[in-house]
């Protein structure tokens, strides 16, 4: 579990060609006293300029929309992983379709939300990720579960523990994970955990 004992904002950057999005993006984290924008960029390329270059101070989050020109956001963050190893990414995209969500997770991505999502959702993402968890919405939690379904549909070898698979589940019907930690008696920070351990073997199996 990561900490942070100096109470120091989490640096964030943001990977987003769109400069409108990217720009209400900034703002609307802005009055979150926990986060801090310590990079925006609209290409990958940008990014890595200004990463090793020291231009930037190195992140601890990033935010990063899939469809970008050059390089798209599911290459970006198995190369940007091969930079800064301890960094956590968010995919933040418009896109909810099994094959990006399942690439995205194979490239290093442990929290996956949609632009659609409220900013309290993201900003509640950004902090479960930093925190060694991993952040999905219901409906990706869903597809996750199908496609670990999909390994074994007629055995349990999809290396899911009751627990997880439990998590799953509930994810996937839509409640929350203070919900869930409550119906399976143990501290949500477990339940986050949990769902990064999955995402974990997803790539695997």
């Amino acid at each position: 579990m990561k900490t942070n004992a100096s109470m120091n904002p989490i640096k964030i950057v943001i990977l987003e060609d769109s400069n409108d999005y990217r720009e209400d993006l900034e703002n609307a984290l802005q009055p979150f006293s926990d986060v801090e924008v310590v990079g925006s960029f609209e290409s990958y390329e940008s990014a890595k300029d200004a990463l090793t270059h020291g231009q930037c101070p190195h992140p601890d989050v990033a935010l990063i929309d899939i469809q970008m020109p050059e390089v798209n956001g599911i290459e970006a963050t198995a190369k940007l992983k091969e930079l800064l190893p301890a960094l956590d990414v968010i995919m933040l995209t418009t896109f909810s379709d099994k094959r990006n969500v399942f690439d995205s997770i194979c490239a290093g991505a442990m929290g996956y939300l949609l632009k659609t999502d409220d900013i309290e959702d993201i900003i509640r993402g950004i902090r479960i990720v930093h925190e060694g968890g991993s952040s999905l919405n219901g409906n990706i939690a869903h597809m996750v579960l199908n496609m670990f379904n999909s390994v074994a549909p007629k055995k349990k070898n999809h290396d899911l523990d009751d627990v997880e698979l439990s998590i799953l589940r509930q994810l996937a019907k839509g409640l929350q994970k203070k919900e869930i930690a409550s119906n399976l008696g143990v501290e949500e920070s477990q339940v986050h955990y949990c769902v990064r351990k999955v995402c974990k073997k997803l790539p695997v199996n």
